[in-house]
């Protein structure tokens, strides 16, 4: 074995070592304590299955959309009604919220919330401003007379 051979061999293997080391210092930093874990699950024993279950409907919603997307999490209308009315089924939907931020959640809460009182408001019939007889006349009027309505001086 050359010395080339030897040295591209060593930096592979620093390469996968510090690969090794990166992987294991993430998996440290982002696990949860022991302590923090029978915290969350004593916490859960006392939280009605109903708020469980919808918690879990939100997070599921949640991954459905990152499973959709490539990069960037793109929400779909469907997606936004989903999450806001779950969110408002559950007492503590800032914890189960990971790709919007609550705030975000909150306007599309006011958005939606205007729309819904905005066609709630409006008529449900339109009621023409003209009555239909006088439509009528203006167009009978309007054939009759061809010069109506067109300027006959030049100015």
């Amino acid at each position: 074995m050359g010395i080339m051979t030897r040295m591209a061999l060593g930096a592979a293997e620093r390469a996968k070592l510090a690969t090794c080391r990166a992987r294991d210092t993430l998996r440290n930093r982002t696990r949860p304590k022991a302590s923090e874990v029978i915290m969350g699950v004593a916490a859960d024993l006392l939280r009605p299955k109903a708020q469980l279950l919808v918690e879990n409907a939100l997070m599921r919603q949640q991954l459905i959309v990152l499973k959709r997307s490539v990069k960037r999490p793109m929400l779909q209308r469907r997606d936004r009604l989903i999450l806001v009315a779950l969110s408002r089924l559950n007492s503590a939907w800032k914890d189960a919220l990971y790709i919007v931020q609550p705030d975000t959640l909150l306007r599309w809460h006011r958005q939606m919330f205007k729309l819904v009182w905005w066609r709630k408001s409006r008529p449900k019939t339109r009621k023409p401003r003209v009555a239909l007889d006088a439509i009528a006349l203006i167009w009978r009027i309007s054939r009759s007379n061809l010069t109506l309505g067109r300027r006959t001086d030049p100015r």
